[in-house]
């Protein structure tokens, strides 16, 4: 009997172990894809940034193509109204949960902004979905899940996270 006790503890020990691993790998690719997503926005990379949108705003959006358009138009609009990014980092992993069957987590980021040549920071936050099928996150402004957009891209979503404000701060 001892020996089975001790058996079925080793199981759920390595289990745990392979979980934790597999939970710290995941966080790691959340920070690097979210990364590479911040990097693709600096340069204004638009197949670089569609890598990391969920599908649920493609079909939002009326697919692909139009998104790309839409993303065209928004940097002709930035350009026009002044506004320019000028710098941003991804900081940490806030959270991490495992809800309605997928992983998610909260990456902090901060952006620095020039509008009309006041510099500011936002501190904002990432709601990272991890597409086990592509193998990588995908992203979405986490303050879009306290608006309207909520209710029409994640129709179903529910999550015991805390999303942030973003807050934005002038530099001087």
């Amino acid at each position: 009997m001892k020996k089975i006790v001790l058996f079925v503890s080793a199981v759920l020990l390595s289990a745990n172990a392979i979980f934790a691993q597999s939970e710290d790998d995941l966080k790691a690719q959340a920070l690097k894809d979210a990364q590479a997503s911040g990097e693709a926005t600096m340069a204004w990379d638009v197949d670089g940034m569609m890598k990391f949108v969920h599908p649920n705003v493609f079909q939002l959006g009326g697919g692909v193509e139009n998104i790309k358009q839409q993303m065209q138009g928004l940097k002709d609009m930035m350009k026009t109204n002044g506004v320019s990014i000028d710098g941003y980092k991804v900081e940490n992993v806030k959270e991490f949960v495992k809800e309605q069957g997928e992983f998610r987590c909260l990456v902090a980021t901060t952006v620095n902004m020039s509008i009309s040549g006041q510099k500011m920071k936002n501190a904002s936050h990432l709601l990272g979905i991890y597409l086990e099928d592509k193998k990588h996150w995908s992203f979405i402004e986490a303050s879009q899940l306290k608006g309207p957009l909520k209710a029409q891209i994640f129709p179903d979503f529910e999550t015991k996270m805390t999303i942030p404000e973003d807050v934005m701060t002038p530099i001087e």
